[in-house]
């Protein structure tokens, strides 16, 4: 109804200028850090899970890549985001995926600005007025407050990571340019869909290429020299779309 839309579209309006004017509107509280008791709009490193945060930037520094940091945190034994976000509301973790680390949950972490003290709000908001339930603002509509609490790294610290970052990420992308014609003459027709039946890690597709002539592809595992057995577990791309269409075939029969 039109009450119900004049209604989100004065909400929302009233949460943004809140978080423009102050003080700073807080939702989901992040890894490491818990309310501040004194003042609810402020945060302050959690005892429990801010080392973990701290030891997580120290491996990255070193240079240990994101699927061992999540390895050793398990080991650890380090409650995950998700896990500890249950922990506080006194739930039972439900998600699979809160229960143990994943190289892409310390990826995203090591980039968030929060760790350097820099609150970032506003990135994505909620306009059901205008049949926006969930949009990612532009940078400039962002609300960033610097120096915003006490940070788990350093400015310095944090910068060169995400120098580094930047720099895999070009390089990720010359090479997606690179390969744009093998990719597309070897296209994946089952992405997300393979995974090994020695050790159970997702297999992807690597297709290779000898003097500038493709010659095939093979679904590869994830687990390189970790699986059962020892080496990298593979087949042949071909095969396993002739036994899935086989499959097909008979379930349609």
């Amino acid at each position: 109804s039109l009450y119900s839309r004049d209604l989100s579209r004065k909400i929302h309006a009233t949460f943004e200028a809140a978080r423009r004017r102050g003080p700073i509107v807080l939702g989901n509280v992040p890894y490491g850090y818990l309310r501040d008791p004194a003042d609810a709009h402020h945060l302050v490193p959690d005892p429990e899970t801010a080392p973990h945060v701290r030891e997580m930037f120290r491996m990255k520094l070193a240079g240990a890549p994101n699927a061992e940091i999540a390895r050793r945190l398990e080991e650890a034994g380090a409650p995950t985001a998700g896990r500890a976000k249950y922990d506080r509301a006194g739930k039972q973790a439900t998600s699979r995926d809160s229960r143990r680390w994943h190289a892409r949950n310390v990826n995203r972490m090591l980039a968030n600005p929060v760790y350097k003290g820099t609150l970032v709000m506003s990135r994505w908001s909620q306009k059901l007025y205008m049949k926006k339930p969930h949009a990612k603002n532009d940078p400039g509509e962002w609300v960033v407050v610097e120096g915003a609490h006490e940070p788990l790294v350093s400015l310095a610290d944090f910068d060169r990571l995400q120098r580094e970052r930047e720099e895999r990420l070009e390089k990720r992308r010359a090479s997606l340019a690179a390969t744009a014609r093998m990719r597309e003459a070897l296209p994946d027709r089952l992405p997300g869909k393979v995974r090994c039946g020695v050790c159970g890690a997702s297999m992807h597709l690597c297709r290779w290429m000898q003097d500038g002539v493709l010659w095939g592809a093979e679904y590869c595992c994830s687990n390189k020299d970790r699986g059962k057995g020892g080496g990298r577990h593979r087949v042949a791309a071909g095969l396993v779309e002739t036994l899935s269409m086989d499959v097909i075939r008979s379930q349609l029969a």
